[in-house]
């Protein structure tokens, strides 16, 4: 498999190379910039490079924030990002017609956003049943939550005035709702983050932490249906049914999140009685 390097410096060659095929062949700088810009060998190398680019700032934005990655992380990012990318597909069928250069560089943005909350979901999970955690480690998942939750509410903000400026009817009305379920869960992980640190400073003897857990976890589950919902009758009023709303993967899903709130009430209801 090609390390990320190697990828860097072949994207780089290409991409240099489509630039001086176009400077050489039309010496004025307003033709070699028409090339480029509608080329789709023009479009394709400079896409490749900016994807290469993305990649590295990833690597780095992880190593900073996350160090390095425990197998178990990578195989459920990987599980993820298939079903996510396939929703997305099943959402081009419904704004198909606005597919350009700008919708590929916000999905590639979403993307790289989902998989870092992703990420530091699975990091909070793993500190919360770890016993010792460096304080480098704190402070790295909290600055990485700020970050992350900063982002969510940029993008959101970008999003929701582009959808108002063209009255609804646009793909940033996807990737606004895609944000606020974003920003919901990265304010959910902090929190779970918070009583997770609580529980330790009480070496675990804090009998209400699963209670706060779980009803913090149902609380952003009935957010996220109630979001869906709007989507849903926004999208079906406007351009006909969403179909990557009505997923198996993402029907699956839900069930299955229903099913572990259901085990959590149970499992709680005998402890509860013992009391």
């Amino acid at each position: 498999m090609i390390s990320l390097r190697k990828y860097l410096l072949l994207s780089l060659t290409a991409a240099a190379a489509v630039f001086y095929h176009a400077f050489a062949t039309r010496i004025q700088f307003f033709p070699a910039a028409m090339y480029l810009s509608t080329s789709k060998l023009a479009v394709a190398a400079v896409g490749n490079l900016s994807f290469a680019v993305a990649l590295c700032m990833y690597n780095l934005v992880i190593r900073v924030f996350l160090g390095s990655l425990r197998e178990i992380e990578l195989e459920r990012v990987k599980e993820k990002l298939s079903s996510a990318i396939m929703e997305t597909c099943l959402a081009l069928t419904i704004f198909r017609e606005e597919f350009n250069l700008s919708f590929v560089g916000m999905f590639t943005v979403l993307t790289f956003v989902k998989v870092f909350h992703w990420l530091v979901q699975d990091r909070v999970d793993y500190i919360e049943v770890t016993p010792s955690v460096s304080r480098l480690a704190h402070t790295r998942i909290v600055s990485f939550l700020i970050v992350l939750l900063s982002l969510d509410v940029c993008f959101l903000h970008h999003t929701i005035a582009a959808t108002l400026a063209q009255k609804g009817h646009s793909v940033q009305l996807l990737f606004a709702f895609e944000y606020i379920i974003l920003a919901s869960a990265a304010a959910a992980t902090f929190l779970k983050y918070i009583l997770s640190m609580l529980d330790a400073a009480m070496e675990g003897r804090w009998d209400g932490k699963g209670t706060y857990v779980f009803y913090l976890e149902l609380l952003t589950d009935m957010l996220h249906l109630f979001v869906y919902c709007i989507f849903f009758v926004i999208v079906f009023t406007n351009y006909g049914l969403p179909l990557h709303l009505v997923s198996p993967e993402r029907s699956t899903g839900i069930e299955q999140q229903s099913q572990s709130r259901m085990v959590v009430c149970r499992s709680e209801r005998p402890s509860q009685q013992l009391v």
